[in-house]
């Protein structure tokens, strides 16, 4: 495979790196507060010092930021996917077999998180729809588009809606969401990483893999990584300083139109939860969209690029970043490191992400400056393409 390389840095495109760093924050944010809120027994923090203030907190980012920011990752991931497949078939690589090993690393790396390190994984999940992907690299841009805007905004619909005819609710698998609820907590209480690893193997089997939840969040994850691709292919993103003015405007009117589907959407949980449910999907992607356009607009500034570029750095070596994070929650939350679980409400997870992503930042951006890439992206480009690649910066290619 002659010439078969990584993207170097001086191919990368900034807004993109900055988009992702964002992403990346909105997904620490998320994830600290669903660790409380979803394994921590009712009413646990309704006594807090920050109670008052978690009420506010917990509804806006659920509203603002939850599935936002993982819309945004899937809309990069298509993107990425897209982006790889053009410069490698541009120097003459067999891009098919770069792709489908690069892609076969990342499901291993997925296997060994959700198995030894955490419970919501989803790499392994991109992955996986990211084979899928492969399949439509041929497709034409209409057939991208349309395929990827029903499978983004109608696949947790469709699904449900069968659900809905086949069984009466409650659902019969319900009932195991909360037996792991209490499994759970009772083992992250514990000061047992063994226990915690049996304890991890269980859930993926039993509260992913195991029911229909997990059908509806692979196929929307493929039409968002479709919309990504069919992004790519219409150049935007790769002529930004002509377009910005276009930008800004659509970032107004997307984010605008979102605010309004969320609200739209609490009005339909009102009467129907599960309407809801199927609704949600669509303020998802317009707020994605609608954050990646205002960021793009906000990058005509180049006091704002400049203030970015710690952002940036998180961006450019996410997964490394990714991983990291799951880290913390392990040692901030659970028993057998600091087991803060029970007494961190919405705004101390504010605080923590705030504080984590800082050092994040700062450690993200002294390493871009010494090194290629991050630890385990080196690692993962240095296996797809079956050869050590350079790691310093002063190393010669």
């Amino acid at each position: 495979m002659s010439n078969s390389s990584p993207i170097g840095a001086g191919e990368r495109i900034q807004e993109i790196d900055i988009i992702r760093g964002f992403a990346l924050f909105g997904v620490l944010w998320l994830n600290l507060v669903a660790h409380g809120y979803n394994l921590v027994p009712a009413g646990s923090f309704d006594n807090l010092a920050t109670a008052k203030l978690d009420a506010l907190i917990a509804p806006v980012a659920d509203m603002f930021v939850s599935n936002k920011a993982m819309a945004l990752f899937s809309l990069l991931f298509g993107y990425g996917f897209a982006m790889i497949m053009s410069r490698l078939e541009a120097r003459g690589v067999d891009a098919e077999r770069v792709f489908l090993r690069r892609t076969a690393i990342l499901f291993s790396i997925g296997i060994i998180h959700i198995w030894f390190i955490w419970f919501g994984d989803i790499l392994h999940v991109y992955a996986l729809m990211g084979f899928v992907l492969f399949l439509t690299r041929n497709w034409s841009d209409r057939s991208l588009l349309i395929a990827g805007l029903i499978l983004a905004l109608f696949s947790v619909g469709t699904v449900e809606a069968i659900l809905q005819f086949l069984y009466d609710e409650p659902f019969p698998w319900w009932p195991v969401f909360d037996i792991a609820a209490e499994r759970h907590f009772a083992v992250l209480q514990g000061n047992s990483y063994p226990a915690y690893v049996d304890e991890l193997w269980w859930a993926s089997w039993e509260t992913m893999w195991g029911v229909p939840f997990y059908i509806h969040y692979c196929a929307t994850a493929l039409g968002r990584f479709m919309l990504g691709a069919w992004i790519f292919r219409q150049g935007w993103l790769q002529n930004t300083s002509t377009l910005r003015p276009v930008f800004r405007r659509w970032a107004g009117i997307l984010i605008g139109t979102g605010v309004a589907l969320v609200l739209a959407g609490m009005g339909i949980s009102q009467f129907s939860e599960a309407l809801a449910f199927s609704f949600d999907p669509l303020p998802q992607l317009v707020l994605a969209l609608g954050y990646a356009a205002a960021i793009v607009a906000l990058c005509r500034s180049e006091r704002f690029r400049n203030a970015m570029r710690g952002v940036a750095a998180v961006g450019r070596t996410a997964l490394t970043n990714y991983l990291l994070q799951s880290l913390i929650y392990v040692f901030v939350l659970f028993g057998f490191g600091l087991g803060l679980l029970n007494v961190l409400g919405a705004t101390l997870c504010f605080a923590l992400a705030v504080a984590f992503f800082a050092v994040q930042i700062w450690a993200s951006g002294w390493w871009v400056t010494r090194f290629r890439f991050g630890p385990v992206e080196w690692l993962w480009r240095s296996l797809t393409y079956g050869k050590r690649q350079p790691f310093r910066l002063d190393t010669l290619n």
